[in-house]
């Protein structure tokens, strides 16, 4: 009789000791078990401890290699982890080289030509004002520049009391007429 009194004392006491190691090595933290998202943003696994979620990265295709914060880069399209398929540059003057992953300075071709033709009085408004009268000109692809014949284009110049004050300021222009102001530049 003493020894299943002491059996029973041995396999009564077992499970009790063997409990303090068990809860030593569970833990129920969502963050230390990896669940550190705190919305499903889809195919996203949820923490059966709380309200955490546990999302895989998407797998990205190789095009997307570019973090965009480089000199006078800024992201375009979306991202994928972070990373973007290309950069835009935020100048104008800078065009965005994929081999090298950068922005770098271009050199500028003018692509539009406003040629001056004349001076033209005009009375507006109680004054004379003189305005210049353009014709565009934009470059083909074969590098010439052919005149757009249904546009012509005028800017003011200045304000004048009366006619004969407006029309010598543009007789004193008469020397501008035939020149070419580059209007619209682009990267070569």
């Amino acid at each position: 009789m003493r020894r299943i009194i002491l059996l029973s004392t041995v396999l009564l006491a077992t499970p009790f000791g063997m409990e303090s190691y068990a809860a030593d090595c569970a833990t129920t933290s969502c963050q230390t078990l990896g669940y550190t998202a705190t919305s499903n943003k889809g195919n996203c696994l949820q923490c059966p401890f709380g309200n955490y979620w546990f999302c895989p990265e998407s797998q990205c295709d190789s095009s997307y290699q570019y973090t965009c914060t480089g000199y006078m880069q800024s992201p375009s399209g979306t991202a994928c982890n972070g990373k973007y398929r290309k950069c835009n540059c935020s100048s104008n003057n800078y065009v965005w080289n994929a081999s090298q992953g950068l922005c770098l300075e271009c050199e500028e071709v003018c692509i539009k030509y406003d040629v001056i033709v004349d001076y033209e009085c005009r009375f507006i408004a109680g004054s004379y004002q003189l305005y210049l009268i353009n014709h565009p000109f934009h470059l083909q692809n074969d590098g010439s520049y052919k005149e757009d014949t249904g546009s012509v284009g005028s800017a003011y110049y200045g304000k004048y009391d009366t006619l004969t004050a407006c029309q010598n300021e543009a007789n004193n222009h008469q020397d501008k007429i035939g020149s070419k102001i580059c209007a619209d530049y682009r990267c070569k």
